[in-house]
Order: C-alpha cells, then structure tokens, then sequence
C-alpha cells in the first residue's frame, strides 16, 4: 500500500509594492524561507498523512512548466529556472509546514517528499510523497 501526503498550497502575496521585490539568493532552512515581518510574495505548504514521524519533509518547488517539473535542480539553475528545495525534520505531532519565498508572484509546481529514511531518495515502497491538490 502506498502513502500519499495531502498538500495543500496557498500563495500569499504582499501588497502589490511587495509583489516584485526580490526573494533572498538562497535559502536551505524553513526558518530561512519565511523570516519574520517578510511582506514578499511566498507559497505555505501544508502536508498531511505521515506514515510515522521518522526522517525529513521534503518540499521541492518548480516552474509551472510539464518540461521542468520534476528535473533535477542543478539544471533549472543552470538555465536561471526557478528551483527551491527546503529539508525539515519531520515534525513530532500534526502537520509539517514549509514556507517558501517566492521570487516573484505568479504559478509554481510543488513536490513533497516524506523521505522516512532520511537519505535524501525516493523510494516509492516506504516513503511518502506527493503532489498539492493530488487527488
């Protein structure tokens, strides 16, 4: 039986001054995606249904585009392509919430990943994954 994870995207964007500012160069920890009063254009992703409470979340952000979701983010960022990847422990009780600063509003396709082993891979027998509005 596979576990899927239910996430739920919501888009939160600034007042139409902050729409355009630029999103921090990079980022790699949840505490980093959405520091304090930071008013710019970000994504909160929600993700439900963890097996167990074992490993990391992780929650890989992509361009709006079927050619680009899913390739490896070396090379979305050689092509100056949109490509966040944000690593948390999974949380201890209820949902995992990863936010992520966006580099300007507009679409975005997301992944998460509930990689219970915590090598960094997917391995489709044992870990959670999933897609916002999955069906």
């Amino acid at each position: 039986m596979r576990w899927y994870l239910l996430a739920l995207m919501t888009v939160l964007v600034g007042g139409v001054g902050h729409a355009q500012e630029a999103a921090p160069a990079s980022l790699s920890t949840h505490e980093a995606a959405c520091p304090e009063g930071y008013a710019g254009p970000s994504v909160v992703i929600r993700v439900s249904g963890f097996k167990d409470r074992t490993g990391q979340l992780r929650v890989e952000l992509y361009p709006d585009t079927p050619e680009d979701f899913l390739s490896p983010g070396r090379a979305l960022r050689a092509a100056g392509k949109v490509f966040q990847r944000i690593d948390i422990p999974t949380p201890q009780s209820g949902d995992g919430e990863v936010c992520i600063v966006l580099p300007k509003a507009g679409g975005y396709a997301a992944a998460v990943l509930h990689d219970r082993n915590g090598d960094g891979k997917l391995n489709p027998f044992s870990d959670g994954y999933g897609f916002p509005n999955n069906p």
